[in-house]
């Protein structure tokens, strides 16, 4: 037992880490999947797994796409971001078994909180800015690692928060304003709106509480448009208003790309790896896209949906919406019974959803890896749940 917790806190420690370094999620996630592996308790039942099936599927047609594309660089490349779909099963079965689950969060929202205490400190000019990602005030990680472990902190801390009372409370209370620091520093847009926006539902999620809702949520739209207001960065066109800056231009033209990719071989897609190509020659905007997706990094189209759409076509999109369905719905019940592993689904798949719009969060593995560390272990609070109830 002393080992399957062990492996839980390795876990923990490569989600909160994404404050911190990109590549503690591979090495803490690594411990944590050799614990797995060696302990027999930490095994789960393969039929308790809804998403196995449409998994299946799904890497089945990414295959099929990576064959017809004839891209194999790309194809790799591709390949290469979604290791962190194991941490589905990883995460679901060590946390079945642990004897103490909810030290998962407690470890990964101080990881979290420090991230944030590190972002003010670097606006107050008391610590280095991050040399790589200037005007984010982001710890010394990537900002797209930063920007999600605040995003994922700030509605978990708030969750917390309202099942608790005493220290636990207090500490929560204090995770949930430094990741929200940490979420107005980092200057992302979509990530800002998609935490404060989760934090604002799971405060309303819990009933009897009515007077605390009301001040929870009251104070953070007062923080965030706080943070708006005094912004100088990417966040100043949203509170300006300004649709036209906030919706950025280059963006708009890869969404174009892709869609009109998507109308030109709607079945089969273009192929895993080759957007770039596609996007260069696109009629309209291939001249303006071209520096962008052949040498400035933009290798897929900042939308997932039309991402696979253009790349996979509908033989990958359906079965990846069947896998998108099965990740949420065992976490779909009436909002009067929703636990907290239910919570934590539903966050984890909104997160993920939500900066799906703007961005490809399945093909980045600090993102993915993110949402398959939470998604997992809330699938194993369930199943550990299921599990009590049986005996």
């Amino acid at each position: 037992m002393k080992m399957i917790q062990a492996g839980l806190l390795f876990l923990a420690t490569a989600l909160g880490s994404l404050a911190w370094s990109k590549a503690g999620i591979s090495i803490f996630g690594g411990l944590g999947l050799l614990v797995w592996l060696t302990s027999p308790r930490a095994q789960i039942p393969r039929t308790k797994l809804p998403f196995l099936t449409p998994l299946a599927l799904w890497l089945i047609s990414f295959g099929l796409s990576s064959i017809i594309g004839g891209n194999s660089q790309g194809a790799i490349e591709e390949w290469g971001t979604l290791w962190p779909l194991g941490f589905l099963f990883v995460t679901a079965g060590i946390t079945k078994n642990a004897p103490k689950p909810q030290n998962f969060l407690y470890l990964f929202l101080f990881l979290a909180a420090l991230g944030g205490i590190y972002s003010i400190g670097q606006f107050l000019d008391w610590l280095p800015p991050n040399t790589k990602w200037r005007g984010h005030y982001s710890g010394i990680t990537h900002i797209w690692a930063f920007s999600v472990a605040m995003t994922t902190a700030f509605p978990l801390a708030i969750d917390l928060a309202f099942r608790h009372t005493g220290k636990i409370r207090k500490f929560a209370c204090l995770a949930a304003l430094l990741s929200l620091a940490g979420l107005i520093g980092a200057q992302e847009k979509a990530n800002l709106l998609v935490g404060v926006g989760l934090g604002v539902l799971v405060a309303f999620i819990h009933k009897g509480h009515e007077k605390t809702t009301w001040m929870t949520v009251s104070f953070m739209l007062a923080a965030l448009c706080t943070g708006l207001a005094y912004s100088s960065g990417r966040l100043a066109d949203l509170w300006s208003l300004d649709l036209q800056q906030t919706l950025n231009p280059i963006r708009i033209m890869h969404w174009t790309a892709a869609w009109d990719a998507f109308l030109d071989s709607p079945l089969l897609g273009h192929g895993i790896g080759n957007y770039p190509l596609v996007a260069a020659a696109h009629p309209e905007f291939g001249e303006k896209l071209a520096p962008f997706v052949l040498n400035g990094g933009h290798i897929r189209c900042h939308n997932l949906p039309l991402q696979i759409l253009a790349t996979q076509g509908l033989l990958g999109f359906i079965p990846f919406l069947w896998l998108a369905w099965s990740l949420l719905k065992p976490f779909l019940h009436s909002w009067k019974n929703l636990g907290q592993a239910e919570v934590l689904g539903i966050c984890a798949w909104l997160i993920h959803a939500g900066t799906s719009i703007t961005d490809t969060p399945t093909f980045q593995s600090v993102r993915l890896g993110a949402f398959t560390l939470l998604s997992g272990f809330a699938l194993g609070l369930l199943l550990s749940k299921e599990s009590a109830e049986m005996k």
